[in-house]
């Protein structure tokens, strides 16, 4: 044999020793398992808090996060507190509907919107006429406003300025003209409705231009609408 012939031999010897002591001897790895996903409300402490900072707070175990949800008063006569939107009622006045203008409409323990009780509410609901059921009328008008130009032009119109309707608003008074009942913005085209009770009442529109503004007396009676327009001056010449 040539010394190349067993140089040859002598390397393969050497290759299947070593292949054997890797085969027989070295231990395995073990197989790689797949990462296990823990989802984080199960850990008990997903993230530190930090010592007198009262704004990070553990999540709870279990549960569902409290979502913040907005209140609504609705009705005819604004005497209904619900979780909707524009929620709607037959039109029959009570006076005790009066007493929800200055209640609160907040979510309640239930966890649903409601009027909340407290002594001044329920002492105005006893006072109230609440054995009567009336059916309301209705107080509505225009408001007219002008001019906004120095000199205006035909062909050539000026529009109102922005504001210079829903900037305005109108107040109902009790029949003895000084007593506020209720108010409310005039809408963008200038309008205005209330839902009341039959009686008398006075209407003013506040700012009213040039003046402390006209009240005007209106008779309202159940199922009928009484319209009170107004003109208000600007002084602009």
């Amino acid at each position: 044999m040539t010394r190349f012939g067993t140089a040859v031999t002598t390397i393969g010897i050497l290759l299947i020793a070593l292949l054997g002591y890797f085969f027989f001897v070295v231990p395995k790895a073990p197989p790689v398992e797949a990462p296990i996903n823990i989802p984080i409300s199960n850990l008990e402490n997903p993230a530190p808090v930090t010592p007198g900072d009262s704004t990070v707070t553990n999540p709870p175990s279990t549960g569902t996060p409290t979502v913040a949800s907005g209140c609504y008063v609705g009705g005819c006569s604004g005497e209904i507190c619900s979780d909707q939107k524009d929620i709607v009622s037959n039109c029959i006045y009570k006076e005790e509907f009066a007493c929800y203008k200055t209640a609160k409409c907040e979510r309640q323990s239930t966890g649903k919107c409601g009027w909340t009780s407290t002594q001044a509410l329920n002492s105005c609901i006893n006072n109230a006429n609440s054995g009567s059921r009336v059916a309301a009328g209705y107080l509505s008008g225009h408001v007219t406003i002008g001019p906004f130009c120095p000199v205006e032009q035909v062909g050539k119109p000026c529009p109102p300025p922005e504001g210079a309707y829903t900037s305005r608003e109108a107040i109902v008074y009790e029949s003895d003209g000084k007593t506020e009942k209720e108010r409310m913005h005039l809408d963008t085209n200038g309008n205005y409705k209330f839902t009341l009770g039959p009686g008398t009442y006075y209407v003013q529109i506040a700012p009213a231009g040039i003046g402390p503004g006209e009240k005007k007396a209106a008779t309202v009676k159940s199922f009928e609408t009484t319209v009170v327009n107004f003109d208000i001056d600007t002084g602009i010449r």
